[in-house]
């Protein structure tokens, strides 16, 4: 099924693109960025380029999960109490893209806090790791997210890995390191938050 059959049929919105033929691959030229881009802008581009109501951007810390949350429909940032109890918006599934068209239809997360809430349900969840390029680290993940079951069209995953890779070195860039092993990370053996910070901070301890 194409893109634009799968927003019909879900009665979403459809971008100025998709009206008049069918939306099989997306054309993300404007996700080339340059050297001062923000993961602000990334996140923006996504949502305008996907169609969906939510682009998020999560990174692991010492005290748990931080979210970066953008949403031009308005749909709010979750209680901190709910996205704690929820699967979603955490480590990546895998390292591989993840895409579930329908959360209501997913077994393992049907019954997930987002998805059966009924002030903060999200049907649609795609995320991509964001990958250190040693490859021993996954520094994050890259989320794109909608109220309503969706499709990605055809090379929906290979736009999401590509923008991820440019959200790591944003990630580096912005912390002044060319080592991603010095970023608060999920070592890959194990999947164990590794926080270089926190660590320094024990040590020198008074």
């Amino acid at each position: 099924m194409s893109l634009l059959a799968a927003l019909e049929e879900t009665k979403l919105r459809l971008p100025a693109v998709a009206k008049d033929r069918s939306v099989t691959r997306y054309e993300p030229n404007e996700l080339c960025y340059e050297e001062k881009v923000t993961l602000s802008d990334i996140m923006e581009d996504m949502v305008d380029v996907f169609n969906v109501d939510i682009c998020a951007i999560t990174t692991p810390g010492s005290e748990g999960y931080k979210i970066l949350w953008f949403s031009k429909s308005k749909v709010m940032k979750p209680y901190k109490q709910v996205i704690q109890s929820s699967r979603l918006f955490k480590a990546p599934f895998r390292r591989e893209c993840t895409v579930i068209d329908d959360l209501s239809r997913c077994g393992s997360l049907q019954n997930d806090p987002l998805v059966v809430s009924p002030t903060e349900r999200l049907m649609f969840y795609a995320e991509a790791p964001v990958l250190g390029p040693s490859g021993k680290t996954i520094l994050g993940s890259l989320v794109i997210a909608h109220v309503q079951p969706c499709k990605l069209a055809e090379n929906g995953r290979e736009v999401l890995e590509s923008v991820a890779s440019q959200v790591a070195e944003i990630f580096l860039r912005d912390a002044g390191e060319t080592n991603d092993l010095m970023l608060p990370h999920l070592d890959i053996a194990d999947n164990r938050i590794d926080d270089p910070r926190f660590r320094f901070a024990m040590r020198n301890r008074p």
